[in-house]
């Protein structure tokens, strides 16, 4: 993550483009992660670390107004809630400052001041509501945020620290076991990318043999290319190199199980001192199950990594023999030293020669070391300075805590310009568990053999607002209602649950918890069975659901809109899974066929179509074949004869569209009801036969023909190719109109028109011109060949015997052909010049052809 630092040089300035969402509710310029995926992990220990810091924090804009808070500030002030303490902020102050200035105007004072300078420290008087008074120390931050600025302010509290685990051993042999059995995939690799260690649920995320499995093949758990194109190794060490530098990184990332199957991932990696060696910790967060978190909780993160990354502690610690023994990193940049040493061998030099009540600083340090050895905790002000001189007000914290197999006192020292997260030298051994448990986004509890709940995370704490792990356990069962939704016995119920994971190692359900106020919190609950020094105990996960089964509610109303927009849309539709299963319709379908119900269309569907399309193709695999190219390319629209089960055809459009659904693809067909479309074009297509053809013969009419041979006329002119025209009338054909009357010169006309018309190809053109006189165009043919074709049909017309009222009757023609010539002026021109050709045939005696 890329940072720059302010007008003063010391205050971290995270960029807006990489500022994830927070534990608060700030508005983000730019969300942190991608489109499909969301920051909740970052979030949960995020807030984790953030809950569990002795400051009282609260976020101010810039006209000096409180936005947000932690909840150790509501605590603070013995407050219900965080909106309780945004409201009566200011009764949390006395009217006047010891100054003499009105609170108002101090606090806007101290907020336009930290903005322009970048950190500010003061005293500060609050008080309760009661009117306790509370004197304070008061850290101001500027924090950028979008094109402007926030404040973060910190009050220094030790009401609220917990005393420390008297058994530090036990209790971090049982964090790494809760690590091995805790649902969350962990991964630990050194500075050359190089995997080393892991626990069982990332094991079982990717559904693999074993831990050595996992490091064995662990590149293969990803595509060669991320979603961004970018090579999944490349990127890979890149992470690897920048967490390395900056400390912490979080990211999107696309993992995939051995068969393929993609598992989208939030990755967080924390660098992890251990000695003189560097280690990166990865948290693999399954998206899964939820790929977008609400706008809220990505805003409420945001402002919780900025109060995180803003939070200014240091930390020292201190043997019985009152020697200071370590530091961490965090001091060397608050005094401006070259290392740790430096800051061991020049402590008292690191705080002026009396303190501002006039008492020797050393003497004072040694007083208060002892204090906290003998009470356990203790909080007061102090004055440090750089070794320059520079005066550094600070407050500071020191408590006794369990090494080994002594005490020792850990001194927690308030830092105005930048918060780094405090790693313990005390828990060398088991610190990078420690990290990763404080990380994990669950509450967890653990049972012995004879179902007792011996221990908890604090986590379990908040997620019922309790005061404290002692309070969780004394009252777990009334953590519960009564009664499960099932009916049965809430302590019956988990007893069982307890002994089947003893039993079987594992078990998960669903349960319903509740506060101590009956707020119900629908839970998921994961029972794991580990080993314990000579036993085995009971690790329990509780996932608070409430937000999921929230989107659930959402998901099922919005899936409920759908379908009552599906069933009122007026066109056939219906859905088609991956292995061509056809699974749900729309009434409209049920409509359409004239069936019962949804169900008898989804049973009886391939009894909808004929077994045979027009082309030929059987229709269920011909359905098969076009489902199976709507999967590939996309879309797909096609004509379908459909049928009702009585047989009565249904001529129809279908379209095929590959829609996403949940993990998956399915297809959407939509069937479009062609048979009044296919009327129309049918009383069309009769309407152009009337309007283009002779009456009588079933021919073309002379409009008509006109109008196609000028058309063919200007392609023969553009394209110099040969055309001709034949044109030929029925020899005496008064004759046969006075001796046997009109109806037998109808026959004749209609049988001499089918007769020329099996002649010719199919791309000529047979006109009636008029009368008993007809007209031919030939395309592409020559004046020779033209002559042969008028040959056969004159022969085959003279050699017919035509029936007429069982009387036969014979007929010849004459017949005239003329050829295009580049000189005729236009296409009535080859019709005239067919017409002196016809005229010449019957001069010449008819029944015969001749040229022009």
């Amino acid at each position: 993550m890329k940072r720059e630092h302010d007008a003063t040089g010391v205050l971290p300035v995270w960029q807006s483009s990489e500022i994830s969402a927070c534990a608060m509710d700030l508005p983000r310029p730019i969300p942190f992660s991608s489109a499909q995926a969301e920051d909740s992990d970052a979030y949960e220990w995020m807030k984790i670390m953030l809950d569990a810091t002795p400051l009282c924090c609260t976020v101010w804009s810039a006209d000096a107004r409180p936005i947000d808070c932690n909840r150790t500030s509501a605590t603070f002030f013995e407050l219900s809630g965080k909106q309780e303490y945004l409201d009566r902020f200011y009764e949390l102050s006395p009217e006047f400052q010891p100054d003499g200035r009105t609170s108002h105007e101090a606090a806007a004072h101290a907020i336009a001041q930290a903005i322009e300078v970048g950190t500010l420290t003061l005293e500060w008087m609050h008080r309760k509501l009661d009117g306790e008074p509370v004197p304070a120390e008061i850290t101001l931050v500027r924090v950028r945020h979008g094109d402007g600025y926030l404040v973060a302010s910190y009050m220094r509290d030790l009401r609220e620290t917990k005393a420390r685990e008297t058994r530090l051993q036990e209790a971090d042999e049982r964090l790494r076991l809760v690590l091995d059995a805790t649902p969350l995939g962990c991964t630990l690799w050194d500075t050359d990318s190089h995997i080393i260690d892991c626990n069982d649920a990332a094991v079982r995320l990717f559904d693999l043999s074993s831990k050595q499995e996992l490091m064995e093949r662990f590149y293969d758990l990803s595509p060669e290319f991320q979603s961004n194109g970018r090579n999944s190794q490349e990127q890979a060490d890149e992470y690897t190199r920048q967490v390395v530098s900056d400390g912490q990184v979080s990211f999107d990332w696309m993992h995939q199980k051995l068969n393929g199957e993609r598992i989208p991932a939030h990755i967080t990696l924390v660098r992890i001192e251990h000695g003189a060696k560097v280690f990166v910790a990865g948290y693999i967060h399954d998206l899964r199950q939820i790929i977008a978190s609400q706008t809220e909780m990505r805003e409420a993160d945001d402002r919780a990594r900025i109060m995180f990354e803003a939070t200014p502690l240091c930390c020292n610690f201190w043997d019985e023999s009152l020697h200071n023994v370590d530091c961490n990193q965090e001091v060397i940049g608050l005094f401006e030293l070259n290392n740790k040493q430096e800051y061991l061998d020049h402590f008292f030099e690191l705080s002026p020669e009396f303190q501002p009540n006039g008492r020797r600083s050393d003497e004072m340090a040694l007083e208060y070391v002892q204090q906290a050895f003998r009470d356990g905790r203790i909080r007061f002000e102090w004055m440090h300075q750089k070794l320059n001189g520079e005066p550094i007000p600070a407050e500071i914290t020191l408590v006794r805590v369990k090494y080994g197999e002594h005490y020792i006192v850990a001194g927690y020292t308030r830092d105005l310009r930048e918060t780094k997260s405090m790693l313990s030298e005390m828990r060398e051994a088991d610190e990078r568990t420690r990290i990763m448990l404080d990380a994990t986004p669950l509450c967890c509890n653990l049972w012995d053999e004879q179902l007792n709940n011996i221990d908890c995370n604090q986590e379990a704490v908040n997620l019922f607002e309790l005061k404290d792990k002692q309070e969780y356990l004394d009252r777990f069962f009334e953590l519960s209602p009564e009664f499960q939704p099932n009916g049965r016995p809430t302590a019956e119920m988990a007893a069982e649950y307890i002994h089947q994971a003893f039993r079987d190692g594992r078990v998960r359900f669903e349960w319903m918890h509740q506060k101590l106020n009956g707020e119900p919190v629908p839970a998921e609950i994961t029972l794991v069975r580990v080993k314990w020094r000579e036993h085995y105990i009971v690790a329990g996960y509780t996932r608070d659901l409430r937000e999921l089964k929230a989107s659930l509610a959402e998901m099922r109303e919005a899936d409920e809109r759908t379908r009552i927009m599906l069933d009122a849309t007026p066109m056939c539709c219906n859905f088609w899974d991956e292995n061509h299963h056809n699974i749900d319709c729309n009434q409209e379908a049920v409509n359409l066929f004239g069936l019962k119900d949804k169900q008898e269309y989804l049973d009886r569907f391939f009894e909808l179509s004929p077994e045979y399309q027009p082309d030929g193709s059987l229709s269920r695999d011909k359905a098969q074949i076009k489902i199976n190219e709507a999967f590939t390319t996309g879309r797909v629209r096609f004509e379908w004869m459909h049928q009702k089960l009585n047989g009565e055809p249904i001529p129809a459009e279908i379209t095929l569209v590959r829609v996403r659904r949940g993990d998956h693809d399915i297809v959407a067909g939509y069937t479009r009801d062609l048979r009044e479309l296919k009327s129309t074009i049918t009383l069309l297509n009769k309407l152009e036969k009337i309007a283009f053809t002779d009456n009588l013969t079933g021919a073309y009419n002379r409009h008509f023909f006109l109008e196609h041979a000028e058309k063919e006329y200007r392609k023969c002119l553009e394209t110099d190719s040969p055309m001709c025209v034949i044109m030929f009338d029925l020899d005496f054909f008064k004759v046969i109109n006075d001796t046997y009357g009109h109806s037998a010169g109808d026959v004749i006309l209609k049988e001499v028109t089918a007769t020329a018309q099996s002649v010719l190809r199919p791309y000529d053109l047979l006109a009636r011109y008029g009368g008993e006189e007809f007209i031919i165009l030939i395309t592409q043919t020559s004046l020779g060949a033209a002559s042969r074709l008028a040959e056969r049909i004159r022969r085959k017309i003279a050699s017919a015997v035509f029936q007429y009222r069982e009387t036969p009757l014979r007929v010849t023609i004459s017949l005239g052909v003329a050829e295009y010539a580049t000189s005729d002026e236009s296409f009535e021109t080859l019709v005239n010049k067919a017409d002196k050709a016809l005229y010449k045939a019957k001069h010449r005696g008819r029944n015969r052809v001749e040229l022009f």
